[in-house]
C-alpha cells in the first residue's frame, strides 16, 4: 500500500508528529532505532580515524548514542528498552575506559 508523504505531511501539525507518522506508518517503528546506531557508527568510525584509540572512539560514540537515545526518546522514536539498553551500555563503556 503506498504512501502518500505530501498527504502525510499536510495533515501533520508539525516536524515532530511527521517524524512519528513516518516511524509508525513506513518504517514500521524501526526509524529511531536505525538513526541511531548509523550515527553511532559514523562516530566511531570518524574518531577512530582521527585519534586512532578504540577506547577513545568507543567512549565517544556511547555517548552520542545517549544524547541521541534521549532526544529520540523524548519524540517517541524509540522505545524505552532501546534507551534502557543505551544508558547501560554508555554506563558500561565508560566504567572500562575509566579503569586505565
Amino acid at each position: 500500500m503506498p504512501y502518500n508523504l505530501s498527504d502525510m505531511m499536510n495533515n501533520s501539525t508539525g516536524i515532530v508528529e511527521f517524524a512519528q507518522g513516518i516511524n509508525e506508518h513506513l518504517m514500521g517503528n524501526s526509524l529511531g532505532f536505525l538513526l541511531l546506531f548509523s550515527l553511532s557508527i559514523i562516530v566511531l568510525l570518524s574518531y577512530f580515524q582521527a585519534t586512532g584509540s578504540v577506547r577513545k572512539s568507543l567512549t565517544a560514540a556511547s555517548f552520542v548514542a545517549f544524547g541521541l537515545s534521549l532526544f529520540f526518546r523524548a519524540l517517541s522514536l524509540i522505545p524505552d528498552k532501546v534507551f534502557f539498553v543505551t544508558l547501560i551500555l554508555c554506563a558500561v563503556i565508560v566504567a572500562f575506559s575509566w579503569r586505565d
